[in-house]
């Protein structure tokens, strides 16, 4: 949660700015020693780097150890995220170092003190510590009676200054109980083993008219600055969109069932199983954000004491959810053996439900997916089927 800072004179503030100066510098010395000695082992050992690095850092005017301490943190930190998210090739991966392009600065004990009023210490350049003021709002102000904060991070944005305050949120407890399973797909988005349907109607017609304006300014970025400025504002449109979708999508999923536990299929590997099954089927697969829905779920299931889980998706939309031999899928319809027609989707999520039963034993919350049994939330707003089981209106808000 972020919150401006203020102080009482300019020269405070300007202090401030001197000193996120001072640790950026730093931390662009560590960085640059770093990418010059990368092929060595080690060379991201916290007390290797510190003997090579401390000496240049505390070359800088005025600097004091704390700040080098950070900046050689931080440093760290920016580099095992590369390493991580590339462990293969992280070492050939860049040009140049990486260098810090905001300035701001990860406090701790050390350097700064919570006040009461609202207010707190901070360490500076050219003397002691200075006293900052903020004014919490509503939220801030109830997490910060509530829980215990680690350690802020000060930066600066446009001439101000702003906290950006996080807290340690206990983990809940979680009772294990009935499970559903949800079973995700292109032209709906989310299939429940309960008979909720999640219609992607809109979601997709959206998505569809954002790339046809990127198709249209790609032909034309190497030409016009304009075309490169829109191309670039189209990406942020649609991944925030994406990810704005997603949230709402988690909220009404959870929201729509008891169940403690949601089971997913393991769909990390899908885009590459999938792919020589036509153009059209990639560009429309990959406008589903798997992953990212995934990554919400989790976090708000883990608020709600529930739990999210994945199973093996293998064979679960042929499968009979039924316990029958298996049948044979037509579109949206599920044919089974003895001639019953079923709907598809509900049948795979059925299976993925009774999957993670066997495994840990515990009941799974479904029902008969027959057609007509499933209720349609199109735009996540309730719209029953024709002799459907109608659930009660949710408020399907962002938190």
């Amino acid at each position: 949660m972020n919150v401006k800072i203020e102080a009482e004179d300019r020269e405070s503030l300007a202090r401030l700015h001197d000193t996120l100066v001072v640790h950026g510098r730093a931390f662009d010395i560590v960085s640059r020693h770093i990418f010059e000695h990368i092929d060595e082992k080690k060379i991201l050992d916290q007390k290797i780097v510190h003997s090579k690095t401390y000496r240049d850092c505390m070359r800088i005017p005025k600097m004091k150890s704390q700040f080098a301490c950070k900046a050689r943190q931080a440093a760290l930190a920016a580099w095992k995220a590369i390493k991580s998210n590339n462990p293969k090739c992280w070492r050939t991966l860049l040009e140049e170092a990486p260098t810090m392009k905001g300035l701001s600065m990860r406090l701790d004990c050390r350097i700064h003190k919570m006040l009461p009023n609202n207010s707190l210490k901070i360490s500076v350049l050219g003397g002691g510590m200075e006293v900052f003021r903020f004014d919490p709002y509503p939220r801030l102000f109830e997490m910060m009676s509530r829980h215990v904060m680690l350690d802020p991070l000060v930066f600066e944005r446009e001439g101000q200054f702003w906290l950006a305050m996080s807290f340690e949120m206990p983990e809940p407890l979680h009772v294990p109980g009935t499970c559903i399973g949800v079973d995700l797909g292109q032209r709906r988005l989310a299939v429940t083993s309960e008979g909720t349907i999640f219609s992607s109607r809109e979601f997709l017609r959206t998505k569809r008219r954002i790339r046809y304006l990127k198709r249209q300014l790609q032909t034309r970025k190497l030409f016009s600055h304009s075309a490169r400025t829109k191309l670039k504002r189209s990406r942020r449109h649609e991944r925030n969109y994406s990810r704005n979708e997603m949230h709402h999508l988690a909220n009404a999923v959870l929201s729509s069932t008891d169940a403690n536990v949601i089971v997913l299929e393991d769909l990390s590997k899908i885009k590459t199983h999938t792919k020589r099954q036509g153009r059209k089927h990639n560009s429309m697969l990959s406008q589903i954000p798997f992953y990212t829905f995934k990554t919400i779920l989790t976090y708000k299931a883990r608020a709600l004491c529930k739990r999210v889980e994945t199973v093996d998706p293998a064979y679960t939309s042929k499968d009979d959810s039924r316990g029958l031999p298996r049948g044979e899928r037509r579109g949206c319809r599920y044919i089974g053996s003895d001639g019953v027609q079923l709907d598809a989707d509900h049948n795979a999520a059925c299976n993925i439900a009774q999957r993670w039963s066997r495994m840990s034993r515990h009941p799974a919350s479904s029902t008969a997916p027959f057609r007509g049994r499933q209720t349609l939330r199109a735009g996540y707003v309730n719209r029953p089927i024709v002799g459907a089981r109608v659930l009660q209106a949710n408020d399907f808000s962002r938190w």
